[in-house]
């Protein structure tokens, strides 16, 4: 024993220097844990099997997402749409209808929706106006009488959908060329003031395609009108076909793409329009606005801040 610290026979100092505890130099060092080799080998194993079962578990997971996506485009590639189980004859019409004629988001709608329900199993016609002079429209020599005019009908069967246009000089020789809000009027703001004429002749022309063009749609349809222009079709259903024994099960929605434009007109006889007296009390309301602009009547080209008449107009 020395104050030197403690030596053990046949062991070089240093050795003891490395066998005392760090806190304190006279006291042995704390012995090392020892791991069990059964211990040690069951851990690693365990870890071991966590992180195949955690690989297996994500390459499962994306092999899932890969396969998915491989379907969805194999889908996407193929042009497959689920099928409807009871296929429907749809018959669309509108004013417009893109790529030809547009003002907006309703030619878009009756542009591409009729394609993805043909896609589906149904059978869709859209019915629209012959503004120009349409490459691919053929004249389909069908020529009836609608409000004591004689209207036409051209067609065109394309991505599976059948495309009328109703052919008169009301659209023809006011439109030709031009697109845009011209399709309503030369300037925005200022339509054409035979419009309700025009679209009342279209509304009833178009519904008599289904029934007279040999397309094989006949009465049995489903009508959808767009905007105030087709606004006519449900009245001339309920009011005219259905009580003469026509349309008897068609049925027909009619969807507003913008409620700003309402197709206001001063009152006119509804023998005019092709319809009864009776139906008047389904157009005329009461209004707060006294005026109607249109080709002959154009807005002021500064708008008059006016406060709306306390009067209503029926």
């Amino acid at each position: 024993r020395g104050g030197g610290g403690c030596t053990t026979p046949g062991h070089h100092p240093d050795s003891a220097k490395r066998l005392t505890s760090p806190y304190n130099p006279h006291l042995p060092a704390p012995p090392r844990p020892r791991l069990s080799v059964d211990m040690a080998s069951s851990a690693a194993a365990v870890h071991q099997f966590a992180g195949v079962a955690a690989q297996l578990k994500k390459g499962s997971r994306t092999n899932v997402k890969a396969s998915r996506r491989t379907q969805t485009c194999a889908a996407m590639d193929s042009g497959y749409s689920p099928k409807a189980a009871k296929p429907m004859k749809i018959v669309f019409v509108s004013t417009e209808c893109a790529p030809w004629s547009k003002t907006g988001g309703l030619g878009d709608v009756v542009g591409s929706l009729p394609v993805e329900l043909a896609k589906r199993g149904h059978k869709v016609m859209t019915i629209s106006p012959r503004y120009d002079q349409y490459k691919g429209a053929w004249d389909t020599s069908v020529k009836i009488d609608i409000l004591g005019k004689q209207v036409g009908f051209f067609h065109e069967n394309k991505k599976g959908v059948d495309r009328v246009f109703v052919d008169h000089p009301l659209f023809l020789a006011k439109v030709w060329g031009k697109t845009g809000s011209k399709l309503y009027g030369k300037t925005n703001g200022s339509d054409f003031a035979d419009n309700q004429e025009r679209f009342a002749m279209f509304c009833k022309a178009a519904l008599e395609a289904p029934l007279v063009l040999p397309f094989g749609y006949g009465e049995d349809v489903c009508f959808v009108s767009n905007d105030w222009h087709s606004g006519l079709v449900p009245v001339l259903l309920n009011k005219v076909y259905r009580p003469s024994g026509r349309y008897t099960n068609a049925k027909c929605a009619f969807t507003v793409h913008n409620i700003a434009f309402q197709g206001r007109f001063w009152p006119t006889p509804m023998s005019e329009l092709g319809l009864p007296e009776s139906a008047s009390g389904d157009f005329f309301f009461e209004d707060s606005q006294s005026k109607l602009y249109n080709e002959n009547q154009p807005p002021p080209e500064t708008p008059v801040q006016e406060k709306p008449s306390p009067k209503k107009f029926r």
